[in-house]
């Protein structure tokens, strides 16, 4: 056996390759929760200071002026046990602001939604600027639709 002949050989698999598969239940499965929790809005005044880029501007409010020295203090302090909480709570509440402005990028009006031809259970929607050629909603995602011009 040459020295490519016994990579080739060690490098196989000991396991016979099985395809996964799409069980039809798949969609009605539900996601299991440890722990129940409680809907936590983001504060109204934490959009605002992220739409402002976390900048102070003309006619900012004195409420919105403390909130944002309190934002950017905990931001620029130096991670320690005492400064965690606040460094994380507030990358948090502006992580889940930022990740609701980019998904509103992909809203989209006026569009048909179609049922696979193999599959009528089974409904396509094109999304233009979606680079994966795969499916991009997982289990525990939400899409919203409505009946739009009816005629």
């Amino acid at each position: 056996m040459g020295c490519c002949e016994s990579v080739h050989v060690s490098l196989q698999t000991s396991n016979t390759f099985l395809p996964s598969f799409i069980s039809s239940s798949a969609g009605t499965q539900s996601l299991e929760r440890a722990v129940p929790l409680q809907p936590y809005s983001i504060p109204d005044e934490l959009v605002e200071l992220q739409k402002h880029g976390l900048q102070y501007w003309d006619g900012i409010s004195e409420d919105n002026s403390k909130l944002l020295s309190f934002v950017r203090k905990h931001i620029d302090d130096p991670l320690s046990v005492e400064t965690y909480w606040g460094f994380f709570s507030t990358l948090l509440f502006l992580e889940e602001i930022q990740m609701n402005t980019d998904i509103r990028t992909y809203d989209m009006v006026g569009v048909d939604i179609n049922p696979r031809p193999t599959q009528p259970d089974v409904f396509l929607l094109e999304v233009p600027g979606l680079m994966e050629s795969r499916p991009s909603l997982l289990k525990g995602d939400n899409v919203s639709r409505a009946i739009w011009n009816v005629l």
